[in-house]
C-alpha cells in the first residue's frame, strides 16, 4: 500500500463526496501530488466538484464492468500477467444501452 493512501481514503470517506473513488483512483491522485495526502485530497475534492458542476455521471467503466467482467488474474509460468474476459457474464443488450 502506498504511503498516505490510508489517510487519503479516510479523508475522502469523511468528506462525503458524490464520487466514491476506489483505491486505484486515489493512488493516481496521490502519485500526481508526490505522495502528499493533503494535496491529493484537495485535488479529489476539486475533481468531485467539477464532475458535480457539469453533471457528469459515474465513470462508464464501473457501469460497463457490471455487464462485461474482465481483469488481470495471476501470471503465467514466465511471469506475464494473464488478462481474463468472463464472456459468460457478457450482456450485449444492456452494454449497448449504457454506451449509446
Amino acid at each position: 500500500m502506498k504511503p498516505g493512501l490510508l489517510q487519503l481514503q479516510e479523508e475522502v470517506a469523511k468528506a462525503g463526496l458524490a464520487l466514491e473513488p476506489d483505491s486505484h483512483v486515489l493512488e493516481k491522485f496521490l502519485a500526481a501530488e508526490g505522495s502528499d495526502p493533503e494535496k491529493a485530497f484537495q485535488k479529489v475534492k476539486e475533481y468531485d466538484q467539477w464532475r458535480t458542476k457539469l453533471s457528469i455521471p459515474d465513470p462508464l467503466e464501473k457501469r460497463v464492468a457490471t455487464y462485461y467482467q474482465r481483469g488481470f488474474w495471476k501470471t503465467d509460468k514466465e511471469g506475464r500477467p494473464l488478462y481474463v474476459h468472463l464472456l459468460s457474464t457478457f450482456n450485449f443488450g444492456e452494454l449497448h444501452k449504457i454506451t449509446e
